[in-house]
């Protein structure tokens, strides 16, 4: 019995994740990190499609919470602008110099 209830909520876990829902998404990423911007943190999961997402998830799980918040950051900067959905290529940080130097991001 404890089994089957145990699998119906990751079950449900994970169906709340692949579909777009974006509070969900964004209340996992913040809970990583409490010194992100939510406001960058919004932005990143209304942009990013669900395999990034899970991606950046995994990355914040395993990476420090200072750099992990410096490169969500950075990429919502990135984003930002573009509406939901518009196709992003993958170019070269277009504006460099807005990156410190000396962090994972610019070495």
């Amino acid at each position: 019995m404890v089994v089957v209830v145990a699998t119906s909520l990751g079950v449900c876990y994970r169906i709340l994740t692949i579909f777009p829902c974006i509070a969900i998404r964004k209340w996992l990423i913040l809970r990583l990190n409490h010194s992100m911007s939510d406001r960058a943190v919004d932005t990143l999961c209304r942009q990013v499609d669900f395999g990034d997402w899970y991606f950046l998830y995994l990355l914040g799980k395993n990476m420090n919470p200072v750099y992990y918040a410096e490169l969500i950051q950075a990429l919502a900067n990135r984003f930002e602008g573009h509406p939901p959905g518009t196709p992003r290529t993958m170019e070269p940080w277009s504006n460099e110099s807005s990156l410190r130097k000396g962090s994972f991001i610019g070495v």
